[in-house]
């Protein structure tokens, strides 16, 4: 049986912490699938969703990247049946209990939530990076 990894980030600044993430969550199954986050909710995204979509996409430990589903990410995770769903260390709005909520709403029982904290570069994050070029 294949193990299906889920992972998800807006990825719009790629850097060495995404990288490490995607490879722990890739290291979690047989094959990861990426979704790439239509809106940050922070600010304005850098990059167009198709170009954040084919930068994930040429990563070597990615399988698959698409872009979710921008009213409910639940349909992305129907539509995918993953038997694992990563998250990142800093995905704080997407609490484990609540993942699991959704996946069960959407029919699935059996996904295996995980929060890849060890992931974490130091002074390497996205808002890092922006705020250092400003």
């Amino acid at each position: 049986m294949v193990t299906k990894v889920l992972a998800g980030g807006v990825f719009d600044c790629l850097h060495i912490g995404h990288i490490r993430f995607l490879e722990a969550a890739r290291a979690l199954g047989d094959s990861l699938t990426v979704v790439v986050a239509h809106r940050n909710k922070k600010r304005e995204s850098i990059h167009t969703l198709d170009q954040r979509i084919g930068l994930v996409g040429s990563l070597r430990m990615v399988d698959r990247a698409i872009g979710g589903d921008p009213k409910d990410m639940f349909e992305t995770v129907r539509r995918e049946k993953p038997d694992v769903i990563a998250l990142g260390y800093d995905q704080h709005n997407h609490a484990i209990p609540d993942i699991i909520s959704g996946c069960r709403r959407v029919g699935l029982q059996d996904v295996r939530v995980v929060r890849l904290d060890h992931t974490k570069v130091p002074g390497i994050s996205t808002s890092h990076l922006l705020a250092e070029l400003v």
